[in-house]
C-alpha cells in the first residue's frame, strides 16, 4: 500500500542550507539542498574566487517556486516533495 502524500504548502531555505518543507497536513520534513554540498566543499575548488564565497542569493534570499505536482524549485534546483515526504526526515 502506498502512502498518501499531502500537498507541499511552503518551503524555506534554512541558514544551514537545509530545506524545511511544510505540508498541508501540518507535517514538516527536512532535506539537504544542493547548496549545502556546495558550501561544505567551497574550498575544494580550483580557481576559488570571491563570487564562489559570496553568491548573490545570500543577500537577495532564496527564490522558491511551488508546482502543482508537489515538486518545487529553490534558486533553480528542482526537488520532489513526494520523495522528501516519504524519506525519514521528520521533525522531532
Amino acid at each position: 500500500m502506498t502512502q498518501q502524500v499531502p500537498e507541499v504548502k511552503s518551503v524555506s531555505l534554512l541558514p544551514n542550507f537545509n530545506l524545511c518543507v511544510t505540508y498541508d497536513n501540518g507535517e514538516v520534513r527536512f532535506a539537504d539542498s544542493e547548496y549545502k554540498n556546495m558550501e561544505m566543499h567551497v574550498f575544494d575548488r580550483a580557481n576559488l574566487g570571491a563570487t564562489n564565497l559570496t553568491p548573490g542569493w545570500y543577500w537577495i534570499g532564496p527564490e522558491i517556486k511551488l508546482s502543482d505536482n508537489n515538486h518545487f524549485t529553490v534558486n533553480g534546483g528542482d526537488y520532489d516533495g513526494n520523495a522528501i515526504y516519504q524519506s525519514d526526515s521528520k521533525e522531532d
